[in-house]
């Protein structure tokens, strides 16, 4: 019977003995990894559209570790400062393109980043249906006001830049 080992390591900041693989899944936690053989692919979409870029790399940014991103029209529409249509527009173009798939969770959309484009964790898991999401809300579809600061897990009193910024929200619920 063979022994399995597991390397034990501590951490430096909190002196928690952690395994090596939780450490080493730590250290990478938030990367993207882009394949080589289609970062021109990407490069070209920037020659072609700049505003579907933009659009793909912010959803790319905010993506969960299963490439999946639920967010409304309202964020996008805010970020970018364009109209619903302009941004419906260049959301159509990467999907006809294949460089992301769009799902419906009520009337909201579930994006999903193409895997053969980019990845943020092991590829054993590239296949996966079901993913956890990132959630991006804006304030400004909050009822009563409520700000995204407000709505954060963050206290930081409500008062700061980030009040401006869409909220991230990581949803464990999945995707059938």
């Amino acid at each position: 019977m063979s022994r399995i080992e597991i390397r034990k390591v501590v951490d430096q900041h909190t002196g928690e003995v952690i395994s090596e693989n939780e450490r080493r899944r730590e250290t990478n936690r938030d990367f993207v990894q882009f394949y080589r053989k289609h970062i021109a692919d990407i490069a070209n979409l920037g020659r072609i559209d700049p505003l579907a870029l933009a659009i793909w790399l912010w959803i790319v940014e905010r993506m969960g570790s299963d490439n999946a991103l639920v967010c409304s029209m309202t964020p996008l529409v805010e970020q970018f400062e364009k109209s619903r249509q302009t941004i419906s527009k260049k959301i159509s173009f990467l999907k006809r393109s294949r460089y992301l798939d769009i799902y419906k969770s009520g009337t909201t959309n579930v994006y999903v980043i193409n895997a053969e484009l980019v990845w943020t964790t092991n590829a054993e898991r590239r296949t996966h249906a079901e993913f956890r999401a990132s959630v991006v809300l804006s304030a400004s579809e909050q009822p009563n006001g409520a700000t995204a600061a407000s709505a954060s897990n963050d206290d930081d009193g409500g008062e700061s830049k980030e009040r401006r910024r869409p909220l991230i929200v990581k949803s464990r619920r999945m995707i059938t």
